[in-house]
């Protein structure tokens, strides 16, 4: 999730409250560590994750974190989000945490300019007038939306001959990149 824009989407920020730390035992330079954190609980406008630092079977560390949504300015507790909290939810469920949609240029160009102009313009400094051309009338586009509706990826189809196509202008949210949405 693209934490700051999704804050501000929802009108709040996530402080942290409480946290407490039980070591068990103490993990070396060369051990392999599995780390987990689940949300345990979802309140009014509290939330208590839960994790535990583990080598191979051993619990090494145990903590709980529980954070309050709240007003940014002033810091004041506001109702978690029915949107977070579906999210926080079908995550932890198991669940998918986004939707892909297919389409034409016109059905889900927004969505696809938004992010194209973040990654390529934005962030890598390409011409405005290089990024937008005729091919993405023609184009079959796919974006992918986080459950809060926030478009995280984004990428195009072109045909290139009968029978022949060409993917192109892949972008991932720079939050997500390196966690496979852009891979085939």
């Amino acid at each position: 999730m693209p934490y700051a824009a999704a804050m501000q989407r929802l009108g709040g920020d996530i402080f942290l409250r409480k946290t407490a730390v039980e070591f068990n035992a103490s993990a070396e330079m060369d051990d392999r560590l599995d780390i987990g954190l689940r949300c345990d609980r979802i309140g009014a406008s509290s939330m208590t994750f839960v994790g535990g630092i583990f080598r191979g079977d051993r619990l090494l560390t145990a903590g709980e974190l529980v954070y309050v949504f709240a007003d940014p300015a002033t810091q004041t507790s506001r109702p978690v989000p029915a949107p977070l909290r579906a999210l926080i939810e079908a995550y932890e469920a198991g669940q998918p945490v986004t939707h892909v949609q297919t389409g034409d240029w016109a059905a889900l160009g927004d969505a696809a300019r938004a992010l194209r102009t973040a990654v390529f313009i934005e962030e890598q400094g390409i011409a405005r007038a290089d990024e937008w051309d005729e091919a993405d009338a023609t184009a079959v586009h796919a974006v992918v939306t986080n459950l809060l509706g926030m478009p995280v990826a984004t990428g195009r189809l072109l045909q290139q001959a009968p029978g022949e196509g060409r993917i192109g202008r892949m972008a991932v949210d720079r939050a997500l990149r390196g966690s496979g949405w852009g891979g085939s």
